[in-house]
């Protein structure tokens, strides 16, 4: 059980914000992303305004990832926070074991936590991030790397599907609360054969 303050483990938003923020600065080419293959054609706003608007775009280039990080984890991360805070059943729980479908740069993980500090309780915390999507591993290590002892986090790169008819689904994962940071219109049907 933990009562998680900002900076313990030293998991900082604001800290990794900055380390995206240099990963997107620090890229060596000329232009960003020279060899976009994306309608873009190296503008991270662009391509953002093509995924959220509807084009077969998706986040598969570090520049985007870090892009959106430091553009939206305030945002996002607040909604989840104020969500948790708003419904009493789920910050109730002493032991919260997410599962988050498409975790991507894991803005539940960091409202959750949020929500937590903001609480009189200790709370145990168990968190699995699912994403098809490697692209988001620096974000994810850098958790890793920098979060308290007191949380489990882990991350798995695999169809959600693979993983919830699995033991481990069952025995390990065990979730009281699964989030997806997809909206059902853009999930894709499983091929079934």
């Amino acid at each position: 059980m933990f009562k998680h303050k900002w900076g313990e483990g030293n998991l900082n938003i604001h800290d990794i914000v900055i380390y995206c923020n240099d990963l997107y600065k620090n890229n060596h080419s000329e232009y960003r992303c020279e060899n976009c293959e994306n309608k873009c054609k190296g503008s991270c706003e662009s391509c953002l305004d093509a995924i959220h608007f509807g084009d077969d775009r998706r986040y598969n280039c570090k520049n985007i990832v870090n892009y959106y990080f430091c553009k939206y984890i305030y945002k996002y991360s607040s909604e989840i926070k104020y969500l948790f805070e708003a419904h009493h059943t789920l910050i109730g729980l002493d032991n919260l074991r997410v599962l988050s479908i498409g975790c991507g740069p894991c803005t539940d993980l960091f409202g959750i936590l949020t929500a937590i500090e903001n609480s009189e309780d200790n709370k145990k915390l168990e968190y699995t991030g699912i994403d098809l999507n490697d692209t988001w591993v620096d974000i994810h290590d850098y958790i890793l790397a920098n979060k308290s002892d007191d949380f489990k986090v882990e991350f798995i790169y695999d169809d959600v599907f693979n993983i919830i008819h699995s033991d481990k689904f069952k025995k390990e994962i065990n979730p009281n609360i699964i989030r997806s940071e997809e909206h059902t219109s853009e999930l894709q049907s499983p091929v079934r054969s």
